[in-house]
């Protein structure tokens, strides 16, 4: 069956090219022409006129199982994962009506995340492509136990784990390695956690396995540590070239301590952003986590929050402009990673993260790069989708406003009329629409 999305004002292709005037041709799941010319006898139209079509939307790092309605994670370790994953559920129309149709899950508990993916492809509930990881390899000792961390000591171990990941049993779609500390554990996020031959090995063998790896750092010890092991994209990033000197305006006596990855002596890391630039490593920045805490809801964090985090929070938000332009002035490749499901950073909403790269210099073209075939690079689906072009996935969004021209339109309701994941309506006007019978006794008949 044939489907013509005919005759849209401006079709952006999410490479950085847009064709005027131009119509696109799916048959089945995929994208067979796009252009002034396309056409076909007999396809069923989707008038388009006064649009504009661009690739569905991409975000590198979700929590699906959290929901950002609290500033710390002790209530985690009370609720069962059978509640997390049916709420979960609810999140995933969120996103698809909100025009993303791919999302990376980089951790969650036990087998919530595989148990997500799998209804999903089988069309039982409705949503975007869910990519997932499982833990995230970390060495021994780590804080965030209530969201299941595979921790290792050694090398071999890292192998025998990364191989259990990569296996049969689990196939993750990305490997994610944490080679620092977390901001909310309280203690100093730059911390490293991973030896470099932990590292390098954990890469290793993801690689072997055909994947991509996603590497958790903050400060310049931990970023290099998973640039010289051969991460394709680094998470946060919080500075990407040096570490923080101690907040002591919170009077914690552990804010006096610099790490430097354990050298406890300040160095200079600020050649991260050329060699990331060079090697063509992702930066997934997270921004709306740190700007949400610290400029909407500071006071509301600090009364959840003990004081030694809240002062090394402040550290990271009263930074990320300033990182991210040096980043980007060094020619970092950008793509929107939210942390969506940590503190006041809502599911579905992602998108208002590209209004941060936009006032720090990004240009309405290269954001939404950022949100679709960049953000597909550095997940390794390129081959598949992120773009508009002849042969991949039919994941499409019906605008009736112009990002190129606003990139906030993205995130106005009203906005995104239509979200088509391979080929299929998925959500219209902002409401995900229901899986229907008929789907649901087709799946179980395959």
């Amino acid at each position: 069956m044939q489907t013509l999305f005919k005759d849209a004002d401006k079709v952006i292709i999410g490479n950085g090219d847009v064709v005027e005037k131009a119509s696109i041709l799916v048959e089945g799941k995929k994208i067979v022409g796009v252009g002034r010319e396309v056409g076909a006898e007999g396809a069923t139209v989707v008038d388009c006129s006064g649009k504009t079509l661009m690739p569905g939307l991409i975000d590198v790092h979700v929590h699906i199982a959290l929901w950002a309605g609290e500033a710390n994670w002790d209530h985690l370790s009370y609720i069962k994962d059978d509640y997390l994953a049916i709420r979960a559920c609810t999140y995933l129309n969120w996103w698809v009506q909100n025009g993303f149709t791919t999302i990376f899950e980089p951790f969650a508990r036990n087998d919530i995340p595989f148990e997500l993916r799998r209804a999903l492809r089988n069309g039982i509930v409705n949503g975007p492509r869910l990519l997932v990881s499982g833990g995230a390899v970390t060495g021994t000792a780590s804080m965030a136990k209530a969201v299941g961390p595979v921790e290792v000591s050694g090398a071999d171990e890292t192998r025998r784990k990364v191989r259990a990941l990569t296996g049969h049993a689990y196939e993750v779609d990305v490997l994610k390695i944490r080679t620092t500390a977390e901001m909310l554990e309280g203690i100093v996020e730059s911390r490293l956690m991973l030896t470099p031959e932990e590292a390098a090995t954990a890469v290793d063998e993801a690689h072997k396995a055909g994947i991509p790896v996603h590497s958790h750092s903050y400060g310049g010890p931990g970023v290099r540590l998973a640039i010289d092991a051969g991460v394709q994209l680094i998470i946060h990033g919080q500075p990407l070239g040096w570490e923080f000197e101690p907040n002591l305006d919170y009077g914690d006596w552990q804010s006096s301590k610099v790490l430097d990855g354990g050298k406890f002596a300040a160095s200079d890391y600020m050649d991260n952003y050329g060699l990331m630039a060079e090697r063509k490593i992702f930066w997934a920045p997270t921004l709306s986590y740190y700007h949400k805490i610290y400029h909407e809801h500071w006071d509301e964090f600090q009364r959840q929050t003990d004081p030694f985090t809240c002062g090394r929070s402040q550290l990271v938000a009263e930074n990320i402009e300033r990182n991210f332009r040096l980043a980007h002035e060094a020619g970092v490749p950008i793509v929107l990673g939210s942390d969506t499901g940590m503190p006041f950073t809502y599911h579905g909403d992602s998108a208002s993260e590209l209004g941060l790269y936009r006032k720090f210099g990004m240009s309405e073209a290269e954001c939404i790069e950022a949100v679709t075939l960049r953000a597909a690079k550095s997940l390794w689906i390129d081959d598949r989708t992120g773009s508009l072009e002849a042969g991949k996935r039919a994941n499409t969004l019906i605008l009736n406003q112009d990002p190129l021209t606003h990139i906030a339109a993205l995130t106005q309701p009203g906005v995104i009329e239509r979200v088509y994941v391979d080929g299929e309506l998925r959500a219209e006007n902002n409401r995900a629409l229901p899986v229907s019978r008929d789907v649901m006794l087709r799946r179980f008949q395959l």
